[in-house]
């Protein structure tokens, strides 16, 4: 019976990678400023193409404002009737 050739791998030594000093992550943050039209852009950890767009959405803030504004308007309103009823 013939030996067979070791395999290639077998004479292969392992040794420990040199330790290396660890250097810190760093991530930099690029301020946009966005505006109604879209925007291409290229997402800074993934890589990945991304389009912006801009949704507007109705808030409580908005429902405020008006509120203020209605109650403000009619006070005015009645000062008004009232000055021209009154002279």
């Amino acid at each position: 019976m013939e030996k067979s050739p070791p395999p290639p791998y077998s004479n292969i030594e392992l040794k420990e990678a040199p330790q290396t000093q660890k250097t810190p992550n760093v991530t930099i943050l690029v301020a946009l400023e966005f505006d109604e039209d879209p925007a291409q852009l290229v997402c800074p950890h993934c890589y990945c193409h991304v389009v912006t767009r801009t949704e507007y959405r109705l808030g409580l803030m908005m429902f405020i404002t008006i509120a203020q504004i209605v109650i403000d308007g009619w006070e005015d309103i009645a000062e008004f009737v009232q000055e021209k009823l009154l002279s």
